[in-house]
């Protein structure tokens, strides 16, 4: 064998070395490189998960804060309405009722709820007030057996629409038999129900 002969088969080895050396660092490089691009992909999916859940979180709060801002304009609305509604219809009694103390049917209802309050009334009240202008009634109803030497009838200026007012002779306790009275009642059980 000659030297050339020997030099090439060298030089084979060094070079057959060497490209093994080569593409087994090329290999590890690339498997580095597939190994961070992994763990970078990893690292960006993380961060996209995280980054979602903090959007999430904060379209959660901001949908949470126009739902609550919706259902307080809506509840504000609401109770607006109710009490629009509720003067509007108190108006509309109190001009219906008005208009019932004007009618024929009026002085029937005044005795009737005389009698009435007379069964439920003790003999601590000896007042029975109207107002000025349904005096005109008081002597044209009758009171079968309220009205004696113990009561007596008044007169007032005072607009309580109608019906009537029973006053103790200590002049302490008044039982208030007025349609104001009623109304005012009425109003304020339409509170509490909407309350």
């Amino acid at each position: 064998m000659t030297v050339q002969k020997k030099l090439d088969i060298f030089a084979k080895r060094i070079s057959d070395s060497t490209n093994e050396k080569k593409r087994r660092l090329s290999q590890e490089i690339q498997d580095a490189i597939r190994a961070k691009r992994k763990e970078a992909e990893r690292i960006v999916r993380q961060e996209r998960r995280m980054l979602l859940k903090v959007e999430q979180a904060k379209l959660e709060r901001e949908s949470q804060k126009q739902i609550h801002y919706a259902t307080t304009i809506a509840r504000k609305t609401l109770a607006d309405t109710r009490l629009r509604l509720s003067a509007e219809l108190l108006v509309d009694l109190e001009d219906d009722l008005r208009k019932f103390v004007q009618s024929h049917k009026y002085k029937g209802y005044l005795q009737k709820a005389i009698n009435a309050a007379k069964k439920q009334v003790t003999g601590q009240f000896s007042t029975i007030i109207l107002m000025n202008r349904d005096m005109i009634y008081k002597d044209k109803i009758q009171f079968d057996g309220l009205i004696n030497d113990l009561f007596e009838i008044k007169g007032t200026d005072e607009d309580f629409i109608g019906g009537f007012k029973l006053l103790s002779a200590d002049k302490r306790a008044m039982a208030d038999y007025s349609l104001l009275a009623r109304l005012e009642a009425l109003n304020e059980k339409w509170g509490n129900l909407w309350d």
